[in-house]
């Protein structure tokens, strides 16, 4: 009988210690989700404002960098560029003369042919260009002259004149865009008081050049 009670007493307590267990478990299993959710819950919030933190520095740098070009593109502004043409004209070998464009358009007056260079052209296509649409002549050879940059050497604005030299032979220009008509002066007809920009100078600095050069 003794052994009865005795069996029956440890079955009792081993089902009480299981029934504790378990309910540790479960306590412990509620404790682990709730810490996962609140944990869970703390990454998000953190990578949100995390984002939210990127995306308003990426704002704000977009904003300083716009205003800083804004700034740099008033304070360092760029000259333009152009390019004008001294083109030597012959016949059968025989110099006829220095070939200029009354221009159609202010400022006026007499002037070497040229234009502005466009985006995506180089000088020598810009010159090409332009003495087929001003004189309707083509040109196969260049050579580049000087470089002329005064700030004030064009009324209009800042240019800076990339002066080429070209030969033409036995063709007749005709007048195109820019110009009112064209004219081929001698170096005693040309006419230096009525040239606009600084083309009588640059003129000036040919002439005085090709007296100890090999020109075209």
């Amino acid at each position: 009988m003794k052994w009865v009670w005795v069996g029956f007493g440890g079955v009792a307590l081993s089902a009480f210690v299981f029934s504790q267990i378990h309910h540790l478990r479960q306590r412990e299993c509620v404790m682990l989700e709730s810490s996962t959710t609140l944990a869970d819950t703390g990454l998000h919030s953190a990578a949100e404002q995390a984002r939210q933190v990127r995306t308003e520095s990426g704002n704000n740098r977009l904003s300083r960098e716009i205003k800083d070009f804004e700034h740099k593109s008033k304070a360092y502004r760029s000259p333009a560029t152009a390019t004008s043409v001294i083109v030597k004209v012959y016949n059968q070998d025989v110099f006829r003369g220095f070939l200029l464009i009354e221009r159609h358009n202010p400022p006026y007056g007499k002037a070497l042919p040229g234009g502005f260079v466009e985006y995506g052209e180089s000088i020598e296509q810009t010159a090409l260009r332009e003495m087929k649409e001003e004189c309707g002549v083509i040109i196969s050879q260049l050579e580049q002259f000087r470089v002329y940059s005064s700030p004030n050497r064009d009324p209009r604005l800042h240019v800076i004149d990339i002066v080429q030299v070209a030969r033409i032979d036995d063709v007749a220009p005709e007048a195109g865009t820019d110009a009112s008509k064209v004219l081929i002066c001698t170096k005693e007809n040309i006419p230096w008081q009525e040239m606009a920009f600084d083309h009588a100078k640059i003129l000036e600095d040919y002439l005085e050049w090709e007296k100890s050069h090999t020109v075209l």
